[in-house]
């Protein structure tokens, strides 16, 4: 693991090998890369035996979003967040609704381009923005940052030195992952070393079973499962997504796998249900019903989780307890407004019936 850099862009996730290959160690593909070439991201490559990241400093999309849209519910609700995401992607999803951003690298290594067209094509679909711009834009504005919009992980070293300039910087942010959970144990290492893990949330997709994820994202379903673990035995706050697509991950005995295996990391850990609707190379299919999702969430109580919610549909998006079903934040939209319900007390919070509510709602 190349801990000190000669460069900003060097990457600090990987391991010299001799005549001059590297060996990534960023996520669950481990790339082995010759000199001049691209791991399967498209956005680490190996320049003279040492691992560099195209897009450091190079956010394709920056927007302000609420928290609720990453979607995280039981992490600072009703708050907003600057949020980054670069080109790129590990994962091969067919129904990607964030294409755009996530395939556009393998579409040009795909086409042939070496390492100086895919930087030439970042830079086209970038601006220019430092970790101590983005640590300046979240203080001046009292905003937390989220890394989303494509999967984070791939270019890990650019946020985890936009996490330390964060901690230069006067005030308390909270800091956001929306992951596909394909990242590393090395990884998951370096953010805690980094980040403070009580203000750390993980937004995690679990997307299907096994068969799914090598038909639909090329990719293993284990390292998945094991970021969940993992990342929530380090103390950072986690809730899981899956997509239910209609035909493909929603039947019973897959909807009741991946409620399982969250389950028995936490009940507590929250679980979102989103609608699918057509998109990337999966036109054909059929949006996602309210009738499946509601499904899938009596399947997810029946399986031990607690705070389940349906997203990308019209219902009602509010945090209940669990104890006495007492409404404890309000959402209209992604719009929340946490309730006299719930008692908060530092990070945590307490519904006025005594019942803990799992989560982080602030500050200590």
């Amino acid at each position: 693991m190349g801990d000190t850099r000669e460069t900003p862009d060097e990457c600090i996730l990987y391991e010299k090998k001799p005549h001059g290959v590297v060996r990534c160690q960023c996520c669950c593909f481990y790339c082995t890369i010759q000199p001049g070439g691209v791991g399967h991201c498209g956005v680490r490559v190996n320049e003279q035996g040492k691992l560099k990241l195209l897009v450091y400093g190079r956010p394709s999309a920056v927007h302000v979003d609420p928290i609720e849209k990453k979607p995280l519910y039981h992490f600072f609700p009703g708050t907003e967040c600057l949020s980054l995401g670069v080109v790129g992607c590990n994962y091969s999803c067919s129904f990607c609704q964030n294409y755009s951003l996530s395939m556009s690298m393998r579409d040009k290594q795909e086409a042939g381009a070496d390492i100086e067209e895919l930087a030439g094509h970042v830079k086209h679909q970038s601006r220019t923005m430092s970790p101590a711009d983005i640590a300046r834009y979240c203080e001046d504005a009292n905003l937390g940052v989220a890394f989303t919009y494509n999967e984070p992980s791939i270019a890990c070293e650019y946020w985890v030195d936009t996490i330390e300039a964060l901690k230069e910087r006067d005030g308390q942010h909270y800091v956001v992952y929306v992951s596909n959970g394909g990242f590393t144990a090395e990884q998951a290492e370096l953010l805690s070393r980094t980040v403070d893990p009580r203000y750390f949330g993980l937004n995690i997709d679990v997307k299907g079973d096994q068969a799914f994820y090598k038909k639909l994202c090329k990719a293993p379903l284990q390292p998945v499962l094991d970021s969940v673990r993992r990342c929530h035995e380090l103390g950072f706050h986690v809730e899981v997504t899956t997509l239910v697509i209609p035909g493909e991950n929603d039947s019973e005995e897959c909807l009741s796998m991946i409620a399982r295996e969250v389950a028995a990391v936490s009940p507590n850990i929250v679980w979102h249900l989103s609608a699918f609707h057509p998109d990337y190379q999966m036109q054909d299919h059929k949006r996602t019903s309210l009738a499946i999702l509601e499904r899938a969430r009596a399947i997810g109580e029946r399986e031990g989780l607690r705070y389940i919610y349906l997203g990308n549909v019209h219902n009602d998006g509010s945090t209940r307890c669990a104890k006495c079903k007492a409404v404890v934040v309000e959402r209209r939209g992604y719009g929340a407004r946490v309730t006299q319900k719930l008692v908060v007390d530092g990070r945590k919070g307490t519904c006025v019936c005594g019942e803990p509510i799992p989560g982080v709602f602030g500050f200590e």
